[in-house]
């Protein structure tokens, strides 16, 4: 295979990131989305014990731990089916130890 015009192959082009040192990784603990639409607090049961917060008017941010990609799918299908717009989706980290 050519190598790429700055000289590098392409294997080496795109290697993915180093990791960080070990105890310097940053790792999501939650998240924070940001919806279009007031939700009442009640609403908290039906996203899993989230918090439900509308903090600005005709906005509502929705907080809390989320397990893995899969559960932040979850959790975005449910606002979807609520017929809500996304404003933002916001990751919440903690250093790990």
């Amino acid at each position: 295979m050519p190598p790429l015009r700055d000289g590098r192959s392409l294997a080496r082009a795109y290697r993915p990131p180093r990791q960080q040192e070990k105890g310097s990784r940053v790792a999501p603990i939650g998240y924070a989305i940001r919806v279009r639409g007031a939700l009442d607090p009640a609403w908290s049961s039906w996203f899993e014990g989230m918090d439900v917060q509308s903090d600005r008017p005709g906005e509502t941010v929705i907080a809390g731990p989320v397990a893995d990609q899969a559960a932040l799918h979850g959790l975005l299908e449910k606002i979807r089916d609520l017929g809500l717009s996304i404003i933002s989706v916001h990751e919440r980290h903690q250093e790990e130890p």
